[in-house]
């Protein structure tokens, strides 16, 4: 089933359909949005909220063009959002403990990894706004250019002005984190 088929059959009515929907997109929204709220239960909220909105928006939505980026906008959107509410109740920012439930690598391999991540989130979370969530567009969901610079309503010569002062600042934070070789 297409993507279209499923928006055609969720206007008709099929609810069946948009959990379909949410099923093909849920976890990548979810790490996308973990990413840009440093939060695994802040992004799975956001991201209900998300497809909450998407759901009562979909009749609006235009099927000549892709889902993904326009679902990735309101799940940013909602973010910023959230960011804002947070920052106004003066919330301290934590991160949570990766879950270790790989069953295929060793213990210390699984640790490794937990900080790693812990370590990326911590370094982005430093990052400006907009070069985080180029990063995270480019890096984590793999959207093109032109696709990211639809979901941030921006330029694409800004998006990629933005993903090379991005990168760049990441190595920088980066350096100083014994958890990264030079990559």
């Amino acid at each position: 089933m297409t993507v279209v088929d499923a928006i055609d059959r969720c206007l008709a009515g099929d609810r069946a359909a948009y959990e379909e929907l949410v099923l093909a997109h849920g976890d990548e929204l979810v790490g996308i949005l973990r990413a840009m709220l440093g939060n695994l239960d802040d992004a799975r909220d956001v991201a209900q909220e998300a497809f909450v909105r998407a759901y009562s928006s979909l009749h609006r939505f235009d099927t000549r063009r892709p889902f993904r980026p326009w679902l990735f906008r309101i799940g940013r959107n909602l973010a910023i959002n959230h960011l804002k509410a947070r920052a106004r109740r003066a919330e301290s920012q934590t991160l949570r403990e990766i879950e270790l439930t790989s069953e295929t690598k060793s213990p210390s391999a699984n640790v490794l990894e937990g900080e790693r991540r812990v370590a990326v989130e911590r370094l982005l979370a430093q990052l400006r706004p907009q070069y985080r969530d180029v990063l995270v567009f480019r890096y984590m969901a793999r959207l093109e250019y032109e696709q990211i610079a639809t979901v941030m309503t921006i330029p694409v010569g800004t998006v990629k002005t933005w993903l090379n002062r991005a990168k760049a600042s990441f190595r920088k934070l980066a350096r100083g984190e014994e958890l990264f070789d030079e990559e």
